[in-house]
């Protein structure tokens, strides 16, 4: 259902860029017309579901670990953090986007998602760090599996108490 509604919203997004971007279709004089490298669109696009897999992934763990909504709360406010932190900086490399604030969260596991395509839309981004970007967002996007996968193991069977996030931690230390 997540993943159908995230589709569904970046097919929103994008039906509007393309056909703006199609100068032939709204007969825009060529200096008007937007100017948008194809590179960038398919960095987004993967960006986004490389972003939307990981951040489901860390959804799904919190769902496994709580029986109700109320005990989820706890769960949920860390990857909200992990969702605003990177949207609000962002918006500040607007005026200055190749500061050590931009280039570090443009690189750093979560905030990478948010920050790259938002300062490859401003600069020219060195090629070896839209990769390393990339390999970051891949390794976080695996990693989140792998520990979501033992999490859910053992919290999808133990209904009926909330679990400590030392509980969590040991979960997670589990072998299988």
């Amino acid at each position: 259902g997540s993943a159908i509604t995230g589709l569904l919203q970046m097919s929103i997004w994008m039906t509007p860029l393309i056909l703006l971007i199609s100068t032939s279709i709204f007969i825009i004089p060529e200096e008007f017309a937007l100017q948008i490298d194809m590179s960038l669109i398919l960095y987004f696009l993967f960006n986004f579901f490389v972003g939307l897999i990981t951040f489901l992934g860390l959804f799904a763990t919190v769902g496994s670990i709580f029986d109700n909504d109320q005990d989820a709360q706890s769960g949920i406010w860390p990857i909200m953090m992990l969702i605003m932190i990177p949207f609000f900086i962002a918006i500040a490399i607007q005026q200055n986007p190749n500061n050590s604030i931009g280039n570090i969260a443009s690189m750093f596991p979560f905030a990478s998602i948010i920050v790259m395509p938002a300062k490859m839309t401003l600069i020219d981004v060195p090629l070896w760090q839209i990769l390393f970007s990339v390999a970051v967002n891949l390794a976080t996007m695996f990693g989140i599996f792998s520990l979501a996968g033992k999490v859910y193991r053992v919290g999808i069977l133990s209904t009926g108490k909330k679990p400590k996030w030392s509980e969590v931690i040991k979960w997670l230390r589990y072998k299988y």
